[in-house]
């Protein structure tokens, strides 16, 4: 096989990272004039130096793979996360999804057991001051939600009775 231009091998190399390998093949087939194994080879070979190089960009952003995919997440990548963990582990597709998922779900739970209890504190704290507040004599706000009921029933015995009266006055001038 002929080695290929550095536009080819470029253009190849964006096909891989771009997830479309077939591409890829096609135009180092066509450009080289090999055979489609020997392609397919070289378009593998340009992929694992492509995930190395992204292994190399992951350790320079992140300070491991899990914070990595973390901060995907977090961005709302989640098909990016799952693609990067496959590409970096060479893991099957659905067992990097169940990773991701379960590596999400889990530090997601442990922020919230670590984060819920100053929480239920401060509702139950203000949920104390509000029945205080609601209960404290002389307050015109608890004395008018207490009554509000009352007065609701009067005017519906009121309408109620009003009616009744109209319904009688027209039985009997009919």
């Amino acid at each position: 096989m002929t080695e290929p231009s550095e536009d080819t091998k470029n253009k190849a190399a964006l096909f891989v990272s771009q997830n479309r390998k077939l591409e890829a093949v096609k135009l180092i087939y066509e450009a080289t004039k090999c055979g489609l194994k020997e392609a397919k080879d070289y378009v593998d070979n340009l992929e694992t130096v492509y995930v190395s190089s992204n292994i190399d960009e992951l350790n320079s952003d992140y300070k491991d793979l899990d914070s990595g995919l973390m901060s995907l997440m977090a961005q709302g990548k989640k098909l990016e996360a799952v693609k990067l963990y496959k590409d970096i582990t060479g893991a099957g597709l659905a067992e990097s999804k169940d990773y991701v998922e379960d590596l999400y779900e889990n530090r997601a739970a442990a922020d919230n057991t670590r984060t819920a209890e100053p929480l239920r504190s401060r509702e139950t704290e203000i949920d104390k001051i509000l029945t205080e507040q609601h209960f404290k004599p002389g307050n015109k706000n608890a004395q008018a939600n207490g009554s509000s009921g009352f007065s609701f029933l009067k005017l519906l015995i009121i309408i109620l009775t009003g009616i009744g009266f109209l319904l009688f006055v027209f039985t009997i001038f009919k």
